[in-house]
């Protein structure tokens, strides 16, 4: 695994891992106000120490993946690529106006499908397929939605957080829209009760057969 010396990072274990984070370059800096800050972000009491990673500076790195399971099967629905301040500078004129005063931690926007070899997406496939398997959700009856979102090192992809549900933001919510699909109702559709029809998760009529 590719990371920053013996760096870490200390982020409290929900309300979206990022609020209290803290990077910790020495055991120095791993005070208890550190550890009060990530359990006071948080609702869970605790806190997490993981270590830090050096995502590819030579493509965009960051990227999130949806999943659907029926009955213990996955259904690869999405991936994407997410897009931080550093990412911007693979995509040209974006700053035409001028440098974008824009936090590094603030994600700017996405694009659909992600730019990656089929090689990567085969890999993060696997590899979301085996994290899903690991925690259970291969023998749950009935729809689930199951994230992924990834970091691209140089040794290879990393899942830093797995959680079952679809992407916030404007992903499925918005240009999943325009490309004909509606995942959000088609959760809905699976939550009723009724059994899984792939043509509704590509259809964009299906608020109209619910």
């Amino acid at each position: 695994m590719t990371t920053i010396g013996n760096c870490g990072v200390v982020k409290s274990t929900d309300n979206s891992g990022s609020r209290g984070f803290t990077k910790v370059n020495s055991l120095e800096e791993l005070t208890q106000s550190v550890f009060d800050l990530a359990v006071l972000s948080g609702t869970s009491g605790s806190a997490l120490i993981e270590e830090a990673l050096v995502p590819r500076n030579d493509c965009i790195a960051e990227l999130s993946v949806e999943t659907l399971w029926f009955d213990g099967k996955m259904y690869w629905l999405n991936w994407v690529d997410r897009l931080f301040k550093p990412d911007l500078n693979f995509i040209s004129n974006f700053y035409n106006e001028g440098n974008v005063a824009i936090n590094w931690g603030v994600e700017v926007g996405h694009i659909n499908p992600a730019c990656h070899p089929i090689s990567l997406k085969n890999e993060i496939h696997e590899m979301v397929y085996a994290a899903g398997c690991a925690i259970g959700i291969n023998n749950e009856e009935g729809g689930h939605a199951l994230k992924a979102d990834i970091i691209l090192t140089d040794d290879g992809p990393v899942i830093i957080e797995l959680t079952p549900r679809l992407s916030g933001g404007w992903d499925s919510s918005g240009t999943t829209l325009l490309r004909g699909a509606d995942f959000q109702a088609g959760i809905l559709h699976l939550a009723l009760g009724y059994p899984l029809d792939l043509d509704l998760w590509c259809s964009p009529t299906i608020n109209e057969r619910l």
